[in-house]
């Protein structure tokens, strides 16, 4: 699965990396459901913060014998808020999980060991003889032709 990071920070480049595998015209909608839950965990923390601050404030209140019972009522809602808030952010978080499943994983970019720029499979090292492309080369001493990768 895909580091949502990536995706966050890179959408451009996931997208292009994703056009052969699929997958890509995901991307706008992990974005779209990131930012929504980017929005709902700031106002939850908003309102948390909120909350804390009208609590110290009500028991201050009663301290000093103040009637505090309207500031109580206010958090109370700002309480139902809150969860409110959370619930949506579960429900949210789920669908992103949803989505990034579906989300292949990119390709390597590195080119694979089979392929070269003359389309030929390499052959692999070995004492007596370099890495060299098997049809580029002349005899065993292998003088690589132009163009090939290995030279």
């Amino acid at each position: 699965m895909l580091d949502i990071r990536l995706i966050r920070e890179q959408p451009e480049a996931v997208e292009r990396a994703l056009a052969d595998r699929g997958g890509a015209e995901l991307i706008k909608d992990v974005l779209a459901r990131d930012a929504e839950r980017r929005r709902l965990v700031r106002e939850s923390e908003e309102l948390k913060a909120l909350r804390n601050k009208a609590s110290e404030a009500i028991g201050q209140s009663k301290r000093r014998g103040e009637d505090a019972s309207a500031e109580q009522a206010r958090m109370r809602e700002v309480g139902e808020r809150i969860k409110a808030l959370e619930a949506d952010l579960k429900s949210v978080d789920a669908e992103i999980e949803r989505l990034l499943l579906q989300i292949p994983n990119l390709p390597d970019p590195s080119p694979s060991p089979a392929s070269s720029s003359c389309g030929v499979r390499l052959r692999g090292s070995s004492a007596r003889s370099p890495t060299s492309c098997s049809t580029c080369t002349r005899a065993s001493t292998a003088i690589p032709r132009s163009g090939c990768p290995i030279s």
